[in-house]
């Protein structure tokens, strides 16, 4: 709902409530449908993304007034009507009992909402910046263990693949060879189709010479490439049978002893991997790991690849790993500054609500920071009034001068100089505190949103709880034991 739609609904539920008269004997069954229908809107609006605490408390002060008054009502003194009355006696008990029911509900839904209430201000308590940096810190861990385990198992798949190089290089050989062989059957073909084209033109009453030399010279020349291919292969394959006058034929029979050979050196490589983890002492669950992916591979070339593939999806995912360890390293000294900068009271609205620094902070980092206090090292007297003289003589001609060399001996030209003498320095100082005070309230400004995400996290699982929930988290914090529901608010801040 909208802010204006959840004010509009309150108003609703705020009128209903005022209908709700259990001083009265008139309409009793409309106050009981009042009842209802404002409950129900109370129960809609409550778990509701754009229910506040401020409605919340809105909503507790409608039903507070409104139980104030149901509370008032006895109803031994309206049953007491029936005395002397006998005649109205079911009219009287009917209506007694739909306002027991109103005054029944409207306690419940008050009580229930008054809980919530206070079990998200004791949880509100329990917020604890430690708790965030703790989860971080595990994911870390986590991060860390994964990316041990991913360097182990990659050299591992490393190592399987040394020991199976052999059948994966037969296996390429193969598929190499099976891949040349296709590229000469289609040679093959493409010569037969061309021959047989030649024949269909000479048959033709009309066949034209022209076009028959050049089918001849186009069949001479594709019978070189042919017979050049052929050779090629031959020669690279000693234990390559293939015969000229049954080519094709032959190339299928070849590449069937291709295809077998694959198969075999797979099967070698299979017998590999059964009980690896024991005869090689890999890791558990490399065989599972590896053998899925080769379930995976859909080709002979997929098959090949899947052990290189392994190895740099190992590789990429550490890389993601290390990635987010930096993210999660910087959360973690941020949530750690930020709670001491919130100690210290720095603001957490923006870097414009920081004091210039005082001199006594000056002076600290001027003394703590070897590097700026470098940049006007600590003189004698002696030194510093040589300094002031030189300085006040700079552009002044002769090799003495008494005015100025009893000027610089001057507390007020000595004070000058000295101002510009740490100039530089002073300024580098006051950038460092700027810029620490800055980066503090940075810092404290996100743990200040970390704490409202939870109270808004807190608020929410609240109330969309039911009471049984609701009274477990009660009995919870009250045991001291508020981690489960704290764990679970902390999860939904993360999402």
């Amino acid at each position: 709902m909208t802010m204006q739609e959840i004010l509009n609904a309150l108003a609703t539920i705020q009128q209903d409530l005022k209908k709700i008269d259990l001083s009265k004997d008139k309409d009793v069954s409309k106050m009981g449908e009042s009842a209802d229908k404002a409950i129900k809107g109370i129960d809609k609006v409550t778990v509701d993304q754009g229910f506040t605490e401020e409605h919340l408390n809105a909503t507790i002060d409608m039903l507070r007034n409104t139980n104030a008054e149901v509370e008032k009502y006895d109803s031994n003194k309206e049953k007491a009507k029936i005395v002397g009355n006998m005649s109205k006696r079911d009219e009287i008990l009917k209506n007694v009992r739909v306002k027991e029911a109103v005054a029944k509900k409207v306690k419940g839904k008050y009580d229930e909402i008054n809980k919530k209430k206070a079990v998200i201000e004791k949880y509100k308590e329990k917020f604890n910046p430690d708790d965030l940096a703790k989860r971080e810190q595990d994911r870390y861990d986590v991060n860390e263990n994964r990316m041990k385990a991913n360097e182990n198992r990659r050299r591992e798949v490393i190592d399987f693949s040394d020991r199976v190089n052999g059948e994966l290089t037969e296996i390429n050989e193969n598929l190499t060879l099976v891949n040349e062989l296709s590229k000469l059957k289609e040679q093959s073909k493409k010569l037969e189709d061309i021959k047989t084209e030649l024949a269909t033109e000479k048959a033709k009453a009309d066949a034209d010479s022209g076009l028959i030399d050049i089918y001849k010279q186009s069949i001479k020349k594709q019978e070189i490439q042919l017979n050049d291919s052929y050779k090629k292969i031959t020669d690279k394959y000693k234990t390559v049978s293939i015969d000229p006058k049954n080519l094709e034929v032959s190339i299928t029979n070849a590449q069937n002893t291709a295809r077998s050979n694959i198969a075999t050196a797979r099967t070698k490589i299979h017998g590999t991997l059964t009980n690896a983890e024991k005869k090689y002492n890999y890791t558990a669950g490399f065989e599972t790991f590896l053998q899925d992916r080769i379930n995976a591979a859909r080709t002979d070339k997929e098959y090949v690849e899947v052990f290189n593939e392994a190895k740099r999806e190992l590789e990429a995912e550490n890389i993601d790993l290390r990635f987010e360890n930096d993210k999660i390293s910087e959360n973690i000294e941020t949530i750690s500054r930020g709670k001491e900068a919130l100690k210290a009271g720095n603001p957490t609205r923006g870097t414009g609500e920081n004091p210039e620094p005082t001199e006594e902070e000056i002076q600290d980092v001027i003394n703590s920071d070897s590097e700026i206090r470098a940049l006007a090292p600590v003189l004698t007297d002696k030194e510093m009034k040589q300094r002031v003289y030189e300085s006040l003589t700079e552009d002044k001609k002769g090799k003495f001068h008494p005015i100025l060399f009893i000027k610089s001996r001057g507390k007020k030209a000595q004070e000058e100089w000295k101002k510009s003498y740490e100039k530089e320095m002073r300024e580098k100082a006051i950038e460092k505190i700027k810029s620490e005070k800055r980066e503090n309230s940075l810092a404290a400004n996100k743990v200040d949103l970390k704490r409202q995400k939870f109270m808004d996290s807190l608020f929410t699982y609240v109330m969309n709880a039911d009471s049984k929930t609701v009274n477990q988290m009660d009995q919870d914090i009250e045991k001291g034991k508020p981690g489960d529901t704290l764990t679970k608010v902390y999860d939904e801040m993360e999402k």
